[in-house]
Protein backbone atom coordinates (compact mmCIF):
# COMPACT_ATOMS: atom_id res chain seq x y z
CA UNK A 1 0.00 0.00 0.00
CA UNK A 2 1.35 3.54 -1.06
CA UNK A 3 2.18 5.63 2.17
CA UNK A 4 -0.42 8.21 1.09
CA UNK A 5 -3.60 5.90 1.25
CA UNK A 6 -2.61 4.37 4.01
CA UNK A 7 -2.49 8.03 5.34
CA UNK A 8 -5.78 8.76 3.69
CA UNK A 9 -7.41 5.44 5.24
CA UNK A 10 -5.96 6.39 8.91
CA UNK A 11 -7.13 9.91 8.54
CA UNK A 12 -10.96 9.06 7.54
CA UNK A 13 -10.95 6.15 10.44
CA UNK A 14 -10.12 8.64 13.10
CA UNK A 15 -13.62 9.33 15.57
CA UNK A 16 -13.56 13.43 14.15
CA UNK A 17 -14.14 15.71 17.43
CA UNK A 18 -17.59 16.56 18.23
CA UNK A 19 -17.83 19.98 19.19
CA UNK A 20 -20.99 22.46 19.79
CA UNK A 21 -21.40 25.28 17.61
CA UNK A 22 -21.84 28.20 19.97
CA UNK A 23 -22.22 31.02 17.52
CA UNK A 24 -22.68 30.67 13.19
CA UNK A 25 -22.02 33.81 12.56
CA UNK A 26 -22.81 32.81 8.92
CA UNK A 27 -25.24 29.94 7.79
CA UNK A 28 -23.72 26.40 7.76
CA UNK A 29 -25.06 23.88 5.94
CA UNK A 30 -24.53 19.93 6.59
CA UNK A 31 -22.85 17.99 4.01
CA UNK A 32 -25.28 14.52 4.62
CA UNK A 33 -28.93 16.45 4.83
CA UNK A 34 -28.15 19.81 3.78
CA UNK A 35 -29.99 21.64 6.44
CA UNK A 36 -28.34 24.40 8.33
CA UNK A 37 -26.55 23.72 11.36
CA UNK A 38 -27.78 25.73 14.44
CA UNK A 39 -26.25 27.41 17.29
CA UNK A 40 -26.46 25.09 20.24
CA UNK A 41 -25.99 21.40 18.04
CA UNK A 42 -23.23 19.40 17.62
CA UNK A 43 -20.85 19.21 14.73
CA UNK A 44 -17.85 17.51 13.22
CA UNK A 45 -15.91 18.35 10.21
CA UNK A 46 -14.37 15.83 7.57
CA UNK A 47 -11.01 15.61 8.55
CA UNK A 48 -10.20 15.12 5.18
CA UNK A 49 -11.74 17.55 3.16
CA UNK A 50 -13.20 20.02 5.92
CA UNK A 51 -17.12 19.54 5.23
CA UNK A 52 -18.95 20.14 8.00
CA UNK A 53 -21.64 17.83 9.15
CA UNK A 54 -24.35 17.27 12.09
CA UNK A 55 -22.67 15.18 14.37
CA UNK A 56 -25.97 12.68 14.07
CA UNK A 57 -25.94 12.89 9.75
CA UNK A 58 -21.89 11.72 10.57
CA UNK A 59 -23.03 8.72 12.04
CA UNK A 60 -25.90 8.00 10.47
CA UNK A 61 -23.79 8.34 6.80
CA UNK A 62 -20.95 6.54 8.66
CA UNK A 63 -18.45 9.25 7.42
CA UNK A 64 -18.39 12.22 5.25
CA UNK A 65 -21.43 13.11 3.06
CA UNK A 66 -19.43 14.50 0.29
CA UNK A 67 -19.14 12.32 -2.93
CA UNK A 68 -15.99 11.28 -3.48
CA UNK A 69 -14.25 12.44 -0.33
CA UNK A 70 -11.98 10.08 0.40
CA UNK A 71 -13.29 9.11 3.97
CA UNK A 72 -17.27 8.79 2.49
CA UNK A 73 -18.00 5.28 2.07
CA UNK A 74 -17.49 3.23 -0.37
CA UNK A 75 -20.99 3.00 -2.33
CA UNK A 76 -22.03 -0.28 -3.99
CA UNK A 77 -23.44 -0.92 -8.09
Amino acid sequence: MEIGNWIKKLMCKQVPVKVLVVISVNTIECAYCHASIKTGTYAVQCPFCYAVHHAECWKEGRGCGVFGCKCSPKRKG
